[in-house]
């Protein structure tokens, strides 16, 4: 065989090259840079949802427990108050954070930042 002037030998490509990985890493990078902020400001927002269902639950379950027992606005309840007839169990904050219930008139609080009743 008798090789034409000026044609060029092609050869068959099996992998990527350093500057198409570095690309692709890089596109990688800003993607997870992007996604990460919003995905633990979600979680914050679920956390702190859920904490404020809790709180109405358990201002609920104190005013409940007011009603049946004949208390007024200025009592307080424990949890062995509210636990077999109001709650199942002792709440418990998402975020790691603890419940005080408070007086009848008061509402519950978490002392986790963010998570309140209003």
């Amino acid at each position: 065989m008798t090789k034409h002037p000026g044609s060029v030998k092609t050869r068959s490509r099996f992998g990527f090259t350093l500057i198409e990985m570095v690309c692709v890493l890089l596109i990688l990078g800003i993607l997870i840079a992007i996604a990460i902020p919003s995905y633990l400001t979600a979680r914050e927002h679920s956390q702190a949802s859920v904490c404020r269902g809790q709180l109405r639950l358990m201002q609920d379950a104190k005013e409940r427990w007011a009603i049946d027992k004949k208390k007024n606005s200025a009592d307080i309840p424990t949890y062995d108050d509210l636990i077999p007839n109001y709650f199942k169990n002792r709440p418990v904050c998402p975020g790691g954070g603890e419940y005080t219930p408070g007086s009848v008139g008061d509402n519950p609080t978490c002392n986790r930042p963010g998570h309140s009743l209003y």
